[in-house]
């Protein structure tokens, strides 16, 4: 997809599982061609011509909401006020989470696991053997069975790693947190002082993946758990 070095990766998995690309570009030529008009940054001081020009903005559900051409209809600068309005409003209309019942979980995610909004709460076992709020928030499926809850722990040369994967979502706020325990009994917030490895996954489920490495007297431990929780919204 891309004819920079080291773009490649990121841009297959923007692609992946997507019904089209998010950005295309078709030749025009002459001054108007992007390849020859447009400039960004490339990292090393310098600029380098883009390889796109249309823009197409996608919901959850991989339709179309807005296939709009930025070289023909800039959206910089006053004069073209409306022309990036419009392609404003079509990105928060994809990004657009819904919760009209007021359960914290988004209405678009109810009806396409549902069909209905009054099906679950946030607190209904699923099949997937989490609560609706918490395969929501790790990103999983409630109607397949999870063996692993969203939680993978990884022995490497240096300890253990523990990850698991995560919404991005800011609406609604999600409050993640680990806690520890010898018992099983009395359970203690562990918290990584380095916020750990998160790499975003650019494959259309809007989840992000947070590695942690445990701390050196894990062998002490006996269990680590994770507790999701829910916050305060941020404005919109």
């Amino acid at each position: 997809m891309s004819r920079y070095a080291g773009t490649e990766f990121t841009l297959t998995m923007m692609t992946s599982g997507r019904t089209m690309p998010w950005m295309r570009c078709q030749p025009m030529g002459g001054t108007n061609d992007p390849s020859t008009s447009w400039a960004v940054p490339d990292g090393r001081g310098g600029t380098r011509p883009p390889l796109y020009r249309e823009l197409v903005v996608l919901d959850h559900r991989n339709e179309v909401i807005l296939s709009f051409d930025l070289a023909s209809k800039p959206i910089d600068g006053a004069a073209n006020t409306a022309q990036r309005a419009l392609v404003r409003d079509a990105l928060r209309t994809a990004a657009a989470l819904e919760d009209t019942d007021g359960d914290r979980l988004p209405d678009a995610w109810e009806n396409d696991f549902f069909g209905r909004l009054d099906a679950v709460s946030a607190d209904t076992p699923t099949a997937s053997g989490l609560t609706a709020w918490l395969a929501y928030g790790l990103g999983q499926s409630p109607q397949a069975a999870s063996d692993a809850m969203g939680l993978r722990l990884v022995r490497g040369g240096t300890g253990f790693q523990l990850s698991y994967t995560r919404r991005l979502d800011r609406r609604p706020a999600m409050l993640w947190k680990f806690q520890r325990s010898q018992d099983l009994g009395r359970w203690f917030d562990w918290l990584d002082l380095t916020g750990g490895t998160v790499m975003t996954r650019y494959d259309g489920t809007g989840t992000e993946t947070v590695t942690h490495l445990l701390p050196d007297d894990t062998s002490a431990l006996s269990a680590f758990r994770l507790v999701l929780s829910a916050g305060v919204d941020p404005p919109r």
